[in-house]
C-alpha cells in the first residue's frame, strides 16, 4: 500500500455465498426452487481461551412461511464468513433427542458419502472451508414440521487493547434469519481475571451468574428484539502484564502471547490521514440491517481507530452528486466524531445511490488535493456487479484523473442475496459486486475482504490504511529452553502497523521465564525491548492450546504455493489436529449410517449431559475395554461385562444403549472400572422391538461399543 493521507470509501459487505452470511432452503431436486431459511432458537457460548475467544454457535433452524410443499424434504444451506484467522474446530447435528458429532474426511469423500446419503434421503450434514474466511454448512432433510438443531465451535481472535479484550459476536449469521429471531442467549465462561463480560453497544445489558450442571458457573444475558442487531461485540478485561499476556499448555509444551507494541517503546506520532468515507444503502439488500447499525458501527470503528492528528469527510450516495453528511473536515477526536455524528441527519443519507458516481466523485476529490489518497467505500449494492459492465467501469476509473493517487479499500455488508444473471452465467468465482472491488483494491493497492463481521472489516481497513508502518522483528524463547515453530497472526512482519497488537503461537522446551525481544526502525531510529515473563504472570490454557496452533499452522499451509505434498500435508494435519481446512470438510453421519454413541459431549445451550454420536473410526476407540453381553442375540433379558485391559488406569466410566437409528434408549449408573475387576449390567430388553442396538462405554480414556441383537420370541 501506498504510504498517504487517507480517503476511505466503506463498502460493506454483501452477502452471498461469500459475503456475510444467507441461509437458503432449497429442494435438492428442483435447485431452481429456493426460499429463505428461519433462525427460531439460538445461543452463543463465549470462553476465553488465551488469545482467542472458543466461540460454540446452536440453532435451531426451520423454513417456516416459505412456500415449499409439506411433503418435500429439504436441504438448508447457511453461507457465512468469519475472520480469516478464525478456525472451525467442531460441528454437532442433532437427530430426535441426541447429538452427530461430526467427523472430519478430506473433502472429496466427504461429500460424495453426503450427496450419496441425500439421494437415499437420510440424516447427514457437511461443513466447507470455501475460501480464506467463508464457510458452507448443509443439513438434510427438512420437512414443514421439522427443525433442525447444529452446533458450530470456533476459536476467534480477539482484538486486545490496554483496557480490554473485545469479540465481534456472529450477529450477520442471526440476522440472515427470514422470521426475525426474538430471543437470543449469551453464556460466557470466564474466570476472575477476565473481569466481568459486557456489552459496549448495550451499555444497560447485565450478565447474570447462573451455574450448568456439568460446566460449572457462568454468566448469562438474554437479547430480545430489538436488541439482535448487526455490530454487536463481547468486552471483557485485558489480563496483561506490562504489555504482555503469556499462557501456556505444560502438556501439550505449547504457548501463545499478544503484546501492545506501544507499552513496550516509545513509538513516535503517525503521519496525519485525511479520510473520505462514503456510505451507500441499500434496503432490499439489507436484512435486519438498518442505516443506524451502519453509522454506529461506523462510529465506534474510528473512536477506535483514528487518532486526533486525523480527519476524515463523510458522503453518502445519491442519485446524483454523492452529499455530504458532516461539515468540512472532521477532527479524528473522539468528541469531534462523537459531535459529527451526533448532528448528522438521516434525511441526508437516501436509500439506493449510485455508487460509480460516488467512485468517480472520490477521485474528482483526491485530485484536487494533489496528493496520494486511500480510499474505503461502505456499500451493501450489487448494481455493479455484472462482470463485463464491472470490467467497462474499471478501465475508466483506471483512467480517471486521481485513480494514481487513491488507494481503494472495499467493505461490503450485503446480507440479503438477490439473484442475477450474471451468478448464473458470468465468470465463476465472483458474485454481488466482488469482481469489482477485488479489481480496484487490486489496482490501487488496496484491500477487499470477503470475510468477517462488518466492524471487523471497517476496523482492518483503518489498520491498512495506517502511516506508521515498519518491519518487525519478533523473537520468543525461554531462559532455560527455547522457542520453535512460531507462527505470527496476520502472518507477515513486513510493512505492518506498528500500533497492531503482535500474537504469536508456538511450541516451546524448556522451563519458564518467558522472554520476548521486539525490534523495529522508524526513520532510521531502533526501536527494541527485551521483557522477562516469571512464571507467576504465565497464565494456563486448556488443550484447544493445539487446535489453535494448528490453525495458523494449516493457514500458513493454505497461503503457500500448493503442490501436491501440500495439499496432502493439509488433509492430514487438518484430521490429526480436528481443524477444519479447504480441503477437508465435517461430516455427521446417523448411527445406521456409521455414526458411533459417543458419551460425555455437554450441550452448552442445555442445562445438562446428553449422550453425542460421533462419526469417528475404530482408531477413536478405547482398545482398553472389554465389553462381553450374553446371550447376543436376546430375546429379552441380557446379561453385559465390562472389563479394562492391563495398562489402563482405574476410572469411572459411563454406559448407554442406543437403537440403530441413533436415539437413546437407555442410560445405566456410572461403573467403576479396574484392570482385572469385570463390571457386570442387566439389561431387559423386553417391550422393545426386534433389530439392532449399541452399548457405549466412555470414560477418560477414550470410548468401545457392543452390537447386540434383539430377536423376536
Amino acid at each position: 500500500m501506498k504510504n498517504s493521507t487517507l480517503t476511505l470509501l466503506f463498502c460493506m459487505l454483501g452477502l452471498w455465498a461469500y459475503a456475510q452470511a444467507s441461509l437458503t432452503v432449497l429442494n435438492p431436486r428442483q435447485q431452481w426452487h429456493t426460499g429463505q431459511g428461519s433462525i427460531e432458537e439460538a445461543t452463543i457460548t463465549l470462553e476465553p481461551k488465551g488469545i482467542y475467544l472458543d466461540v460454540s454457535l446452536y440453532l435451531n433452524l426451520s423454513y417456516a412461511e416459505t412456500d415449499f410443499n409439506y411433503e418435500d424434504s429439504l436441504e438448508v444451506t447457511l453461507d457465512f464468513t468469519l475472520p480469516e484467522e478464525a478456525a472451525i474446530y467442531d460441528s454437532w447435528l442433532w437427530i430426535d433427542e441426541v447429538i452427530v458429532k461430526a467427523d472430519i474426511l478430506d473433502r472429496r469423500t466427504a461429500t460424495n458419502i453426503y450427496e450419496d446419503i441425500v439421494n437415499r434421503q437420510q440424516d447427514p450434514s457437511i461443513l466447507f472451508k470455501q475460501g480464506p474466511g467463508q464457510y458452507q454448512l448443509r443439513v438434510y432433510p427438512f420437512t414443514q414440521d421439522q427443525r433442525r438443531k447444529v452446533k458450530i465451535s470456533y476459536l476467534l481472535p480477539a482484538n486486545w487493547t490496554a483496557e480490554q479484550v473485545l469479540a465481534d459476536l456472529p450477529m450477520e449469521i442471526i440476522q440472515a434469519s427470514y422470521i426475525p429471531l426474538q430471543e437470543l442467549t449469551l453464556r460466557v465462561w470466564a474466570g476472575a481475571e477476565w473481569g466481568q463480560p459486557r456489552i459496549p453497544e448495550l451499555p444497560d445489558a447485565v450478565f447474570y451468574p447462573n451455574n450448568h450442571p456439568d460446566l460449572g458457573t457462568f454468566r448469562e444475558y438474554i437479547l430480545y428484539w430489538p436488541e439482535i442487531r448487526p455490530g454487536l461485540t463481547l468486552a471483557l478485561d485485558a489480563p496483561l502484564h506490562e504489555g504482555l499476556y503469556v499462557n501456556h499448555n505444560d502438556s501439550l509444551r505449547m504457548f501463545q502471547f499478544v503484546a501492545l507494541p506501544d507499552q513496550l517503546v516509545a513509538l513516535p506520532e503517525a503521519p496525519p490521514r485525511r479520510l473520505l468515507i462514503y456510505l451507500d444503502y441499500k434496503p432490499d439488500n439489507a436484512s435486519g440491517f438498518s442505516k443506524e447499525d451502519l453509522l454506529d458501527g461506523l462510529q465506534r470503528e474510528l473512536l477506535a481507530g483514528l487518532r486526533s492528528q486525523d480527519e476524515f469527510q463523510l458522503w453518502a450516495t445519491t442519485n446524483g452528486e454523492p452529499a455530504m453528511l458532516a461539515d468540512g473536515w472532521v477532527s479524528g477526536s473522539a468528541d469531534a466524531i462523537l459531535e459529527a455524528f451526533e448532528n448528522l441527519s438521516l434525511s441526508a443519507f437516501p436509500n439506493n445511490g449510485r455508487l460509480n458516481d460516488a467512485l468517480f466523485h472520490a477521485l474528482g476529490q483526491i485530485d484536487a488535493q494533489g496528493q496520494e489518497t486511500p480510499v474505503l467505500l461502505i456499500s451493501n449494492s450489487q448494481n455493479e456487479g455484472d462482470p463485463w459492465y464491472a470490467e467497462q467501469l474499471v478501465n475508466q476509473l483506471t483512467r480517471t484523473a486521481g485513480f494514481g493517487l487513491a488507494d481503494f479499500y472495499f467493505i461490503n455488508y450485503q446480507n440479503r442475496n438477490i439473484e442475477e444473471w450474471w451468478d448464473w452465467w458470468g465468470p465463476s468465482g465472483w458474485s454481488s459486486n466482488d469482481f469489482l472491488y477485488a479489481e480496484l483494491a487490486r489496482l490501487s493497492g488496496g484491500t477487499y475482504r470477503r470475510a468477517g463481521q462488518f466492524r471487523y472489516k471497517i476496523r482492518k481497513a483503518l489498520e491498512s490504511a495506517d502511516r506508521l508502518r515498519g518491519s518487525v522483528e519478533l523473537h520468543s524463547t525461554l531462559e532455560g529452553g527455547f522457542c520453535y515453530n512460531r507462527f505470527l497472526l496476520g502472518g507477515s512482519t513486513v510493512n505492518l502497523p506498528l500500533s497492531r497488537p503482535l500474537y504469536q503461537v508456538g511450541r516451546y522446551q524448556g522451563f519458564f521465564p518467558f522472554r520476548m525481544e521486539y525490534i523495529t526502525v522508524v526513520d532510521g531510529t531502533p526501536l527494541a525491548a527485551n521483557r522477562d515473563v516469571g512464571p507467576e504472570y504465565i497464565h494456563t490454557i486448556d488443550t484447544l492450546a493445539e487446535e489453535a496452533w494448528a490453525a495458523n499452522y494449516l493457514l500458513s499451509l493454505e497461503n503457500s504455493n500448493q503442490g501436491d505434498a501440500t495439499a496432502q500435508e493439509i488433509v492430514e494435519s487438518s484430521i490429526y489436529y480436528r481443524v477444519l481446512s479447504m480441503h477437508t470438510a465435517f461430516l455427521c453421519l446417523e448411527p445406521s449410517l456409521g455414526g458411533e454413541p459417543c458419551i460425555g459431549c455437554i450441550d452448552g445451550s442445555g442445562g445438562g449431559d446428553i449422550p453425542v454420536f460421533s462419526t469417528g473410526d475404530l482408531a477413536a476407540r478405547n482398545p482398553l475395554i472389554r465389553l462381553n453381553a450374553s446371550p447376543n442375540p436376546f430375546v429379552e433379558q441380557i446379561l453385559i461385562r465390562a472389563e479394562l485391559l492391563a495398562g489402563a488406569a482405574a476410572a469411572e466410566y459411563r454406559f448407554a444403549l442406543f437403537d440403530e437409528q441413533g436415539r437413546l434408549v437407555h442410560v445405566f449408573e456410572p461403573q467403576a472400572l479396574a484392570p482385572g475387576r469385570e463390571v457386570t449390567l442387566q439389561w431387559d430388553g423386553a417391550g422393545l422391538p426386534a433389530g439392532v442396538y449399541f452399548l457405549i462405554a466412555e470414560g477418560p480414556q477414550g470410548r468401545t461399543q457392543l452390537k447386540l441383537v434383539k430377536v423376536g420370541a
